[in-house]
């Protein structure tokens, strides 16, 4: 009897070992610490691409709450076929609300950015008609713009290549769950378990780099350069078995966190909203613009640009090329084990493994260049996460 006694709290003892283990091993992963760095190059950093559902001024500014905790500046909504009224946008929280449009095109979704112009107040069907004539090189309303949309979605990808828009949403987290659900049930199914222990770690297992994507955008700059990228966060599932639960994967407030767009400005931000308005889209029209894997660290820290002679060239610039130009990547200090990639043409030239917080690289001519930054991601035990990260990819630069 006693030794059945002994056995069974030796039993209970290596389970709760073992669960201890497992919890430690898990909340192990945590997001960098919030380093407080300069805010140098002025930007501001937003979500585009954010299902507003039912929204309503309630609802709003739950979101712009969310959207304020997460460190972000700006929130973009944009649902298929379907446009907002201002009333449902309060601008309040420190956080603009902006709405514009995903549209059914014969070749598949995209976002047209049309409430800063006169297409302001348009219906569905004629921003569908206008959208698809854009694309088509016709008819077009000036400072509109169109975006192609998840492009690598298993249910509606883009299907025409012999054009191109003026941006791609080349990461889209509703085309990420998708993969990692279909291709890499296992996985999907791991970071579905650890969601509610930490929201974080089961990101860190879903977000990946969408290499296929980015190879085909690569290709298209020398063709036809200017044409920027960004991350989507679209959560909205458009799975029916999911949609019918209620269930939207990623959540809201999770995927607003969860990733960003930097955008690079000239100048401080407006003081109205129309303004900002402007100024954000004019920039994020130019390529001036980087994604980012905000839930690692937000873009605060970060900065790449290019030195000739006293000029200096970031993202999105144009400029000739010449002896002695050199370029320099900034990253926040501490903020763990980084790797830069420095891209030429869509091929590698450079990396700086355990990258200082400081790196430089001559420019070897002209071409188009972009940099990435990969953070290695590790628990305690490397059990429940060991992987690279792609936290920040810039888009590109142009040198002649």
């Amino acid at each position: 009897m006693a030794g059945a006694v002994r056995k069974a709290k030796l039993r209970h003892l290596i389970f709760s070992g073992l669960l201890i283990v497992a919890l430690v091993e898990v909340y192990s992963v945590l997001p960098a610490r919030r380093l407080k760095v300069s805010r140098q190059p002025k930007h501001a950093s937003g979500a585009i691409h954010v299902s507003a559902g039912d929204l309503g001024p309630v609802r709003a500014r739950q979101l712009a709450k969310a959207a304020a905790r997460a460190g972000l500046d700006f929130v973009i909504f944009a649902d298929l076929d379907r446009t907002l009224e201002s009333t449902a946008l309060p601008g309040d929280e420190g956080v603009d609300l902006f709405s514009e449009i995903e549209v059914p095109t014969p070749a598949g979704h995209a976002l047209y950015f049309y409430s800063h112009t006169d297409l302001a107040g348009s219906t569905p069907k004629r921003l569908r008609e206008l959208a698809w004539k854009h694309y088509l090189g016709g008819e077009s309303v000036g400072g509109s713009f169109l975006v192609v949309a998840h492009p690598a979605s298993l249910f509606k990808p883009w299907e025409r290549l012999d054009r191109y828009s003026e941006g791609v949403e080349l990461i889209n987290l509703k085309s990420q769950l998708e993969q990692q659900m279909l291709n890499r049930p296992l996985s999907f199914a791991v970071a579905f378990a650890l969601a509610p222990l930490n929201s974080y770690l089961a990101l860190m297992h879903l977000y990946d780099f969408p290499e296929r994507e980015i190879q085909a955008w690569d290709a298209s700059h020398p063709v036809s350069p200017g044409h920027f990228g960004i991350v989507g966060s679209d959560e909205s599932s458009q799975m029916p078995w999911l949609d019918k639960a209620g269930l939207t994967l990623p959540p809201t407030e999770l995927a607003l966190g969860a990733a960003s767009n930097a955008i690079i400005l000239d100048a401080p931000l407006a003081k109205t909203a129309t303004e900002r308005q402007t100024q954000i889209y004019q920039a994020l029209k130019e390529g001036r613009s980087a994604m980012v894997l905000h839930a690692i660290h937000p873009f605060e820290g970060n900065d790449w640009f290019v030195q000739c002679g006293e000029k200096q060239y970031r993202v999105g610039a144009r400029f000739p090329w010449s002896q002695g130009c050199e370029m320099h990547v900034e990253t926040p200090p501490g903020l763990g084990h980084k790797r830069i990639v420095f891209v030429r043409d869509g091929q590698k030239i450079a990396e700086r493994t355990a990258a200082k917080p400081s790196e430089t690289l001559a420019l070897e001519g002209p071409g188009v260049y972009r940099v990435e930054v990969w953070v290695r991601q590790t628990s305690l035990l490397r059990l429940a996460l060991n992987r690279e990260a792609p936290y920040l990819m810039y888009n590109p630069l142009y040198v002649r």
